[in-house]
């Protein structure tokens, strides 16, 4: 049975439309100049009147009534040009306030009055401990860890301790979670919509870093040639774009099982996740290599990508859930 991944018209209107607004108001440039402070309430308030955090949301929980194949799409968009991953967390908090029946905090959310950040727990041991990823002003926080998520009232957190970003494009917090205190609504179901988005913003980082490499190896010029003319440069960058478009594919796939309720949608979504992962380190890696000694300072953007990759790779673990539930589905899907 064949499949056909390419993007409709229709969804190719969208992700124009999203492009449009992202090149003009969410640029790499604006980003590294904000230290992670470029989303405030006014720009969450256009966040919602764009939709991006409602795609996939229901109409009768005030969604624009769309499947996780055209969430994918945005948030593919979202993921290249190195949006807070902030974003992503009010997409998942809407679908659990929803899901909760929650129409309070569902329609906040929706309308831009309140955003949600994401909280990692920082072990299994101590459930209580999380880190804040942009959390700056969120009223609620998508607790990640374990096999399911929680939506979370910001105001039971504990007494919050900056820290130093590894990404320097979005705050970093550690606090506690109250273990007494009540999840809003909880979800396994979600997760998989989570890792799905998440490969999704990967896939973005790695066609950004690809296309940063490209762009540069056009512009530096080394013994009278642009560097791009040398077969080990070029080779790079052809791995880079092929690396890149599997995991979009892959990742498009998946969208496709999880919105048609194949039977073996879990297994494509964990696959998705390892081959955007891999991709967006990689290339983002590779970026850094292109663009010389250049690519490691401060000023330049190369770094931010693997730093951004890095960040989004922390929202699906390491990688052992995914691993392991390829091991245990392919067995049952011969």
């Amino acid at each position: 049975m064949s499949v056909d991944t390419l993007v409709s018209e229709e969804q190719a209107a969208i992700v124009r439309s999203v492009v449009q607004v992202l090149e003009r108001e969410f640029t790499l440039a604006q980003a590294h100049r904000s230290g992670g402070a470029h989303l405030g309430p006014d720009t969450w308030r256009h966040v919602a009147d764009l939709g991006w955090t409602s795609v996939g949301l229901s109409e009768a929980h005030g969604g624009l009534g769309m499947t996780i194949c055209e969430d994918v799409l945005v948030h593919q968009a979202l993921g290249e040009h190195l949006v807070s991953p902030s974003v992503l967390a009010t997409t998942i908090a809407l679908r659990l306030a929803a899901d909760a029946e929650r129409a309070d905090i569902a329609s906040a959310l929706s309308e831009g009055r309140t955003h949600a950040a994401f909280a990692l727990r920082r072990n299994e041991a101590d459930r209580g401990q999380v880190y804040l990823i942009d959390a700056s002003d969120a009223g609620f926080v998508v607790v990640v860890g374990g096999l399911e998520l929680a939506l979370v009232d910001a105001a039971v957190l504990g007494l919050r301790e900056p820290l130093d970003s590894l990404d320097p494009t979005v705050g970093l917090e550690a606090t506690t979670l109250d273990a007494s205190a009540s999840f809003i609504a909880t979800s396994r179901d979600l997760v998989a919509d989570l890792d799905l988005l998440v490969a999704a913003h990967l896939c973005g980082l790695a066609l950004a870093a690809n296309a940063m490499a490209v762009d540069y190896a056009k512009l530096r010029h080394q013994f009278g040639r642009p560097i791009g003319a040398f077969q080990a440069i070029s080779h790079m960058a052809a791995n880079g774009a092929m690396r890149a478009e599997a995991a979009l594919q892959q990742t498009r796939f998946a969208s496709i099982a999880a919105r048609d309720g194949r039977r073996d949608a879990r297994f494509q979504t964990a696959a998705a996740s390892l081959l955007a992962a891999e991709a967006a380190f990689k290339n983002a890696t590779d970026n850094i290599q292109i663009h010389g000694g250049m690519g490691f300072s401060a000023e330049a953007h190369p770094h931010l990508v693997l730093k951004r990759a890095v960040l989004m790779q922390h929202l699906i673990g390491n990688g052992e859930v995914q691993r392991a539930t390829l091991m245990s589905d392919a067995a049952g899907l011969e």
